[in-house]
């Protein structure tokens, strides 16, 4: 009997001193952490970087929570990477042990990037050189900060994606609303040919930073027009993912339609889709 009582007791000792864990994904029954050592940054900025998202996890106190260090928080994160995949963790949100809780608390988002020689000077210098649309209309050939060799079969590559905000967001349970939306150039993995630098290929590039400002409106109207939609940071990512992947598609047209920019009949009806959509938008440019 008494054998019995003390492995109840037990159960309940270890059950209590782990974290309270929320998860947007599922963890599969079989997997394997062999040669598994993954990233973990906090707040590292990605956006242009070619990743896939694979869910996020709440990492909270449940009241009795101990042995709750940072250290332990990000051992238990890798694992949960190496669970589902992910070869990357960014931290969102964190907070440290404090009077209300002497745990490390976070919030994290967990990704599968290919790693080239680009995305892991990215992470090294955890620092990101971008312009944004609402601070910079206008591009100018300053923008591309990398040059393509003269042997490139296209003459440039733009970077963009959609920054997106929200106002009034509560730390822990994730309530996100007032959202605000707007194109970025990431000048520190874009490129151009300099054969390709005249004022009339200038103007074939703004009307791709245009596009990523057009699609960021439209994220943004999408969010905040009165219904509903979710309040889960993950199913914003999911609906932030398609905007960015429609805006891709987009970009795609554009550039393929028009030649990059040396089609003249087609990039000026180009031109006048771009600017009907950014009247329509209220952008002013």
């Amino acid at each position: 009997m008494k054998s019995t009582l003390l492995s109840i007791l037990i159960f309940i000792f270890l059950t209590s001193c782990s974290y309270k864990i929320t998860r947007t994904y599922q963890v599969p029954e079989s997997y394997s952490v062999s040669d598994c050592d993954p990233n973990i940054f906090v707040k590292l900025d990605l956006s242009g970087v070619n990743k896939k998202y694979l869910g996020t996890i709440k990492l909270d106190d449940s009241g009795f929570t101990s042995n709750c260090s940072k250290s332990r928080a990000f051992s238990f994160l890798k694992d949960e990477a190496c669970k589902i995949g992910a070869n990357v963790v960014i931290i969102n949100e964190e907070a440290l042990p404090n009077l209300g809780s002497s745990c490390y608390r976070c919030i994290a988002d967990l990704y599968q990037i290919e790693m080239d020689d680009h995305i892991r000077q990215i992470m090294e210098y955890k620092f990101r050189v971008f312009i944004k649309y609402n601070d910079q209309q206008n591009l100018e050939w300053s923008d591309f900060k990398n040059i393509l060799p003269a042997t490139s079969i296209i003459p440039y590559v733009f970077n963009g994606n959609i920054e997106l905000r929200s106002g009034g967001a509560s730390f822990w349970d994730g309530a996100l609303k007032d959202f605000e939306a707007q194109g970025k150039l990431y000048t520190d993995i874009s490129s151009v040919k300099l054969s390709f630098k005249n004022d009339s290929n200038l103007k074939h590039l703004q009307g791709l930073f245009d596009i990523n400002q057009i699609y960021s409106k439209k994220l943004e109207n999408y969010l905040n027009n009165g219904i509903e939609r979710t309040h889960i940071k993950g199913k914003i990512q999911i609906i932030l993912d398609k905007f960015v992947q429609d805006m891709f598609e987009e970009q795609r047209k554009y550039m393929e339609e028009t030649n990059y920019g040396q089609n003249d009949k087609e990039q000026t009806k180009w031109f006048e889709i771009i600017r009907k959509e950014k009247v329509a938008l209220g952008i002013s440019n």
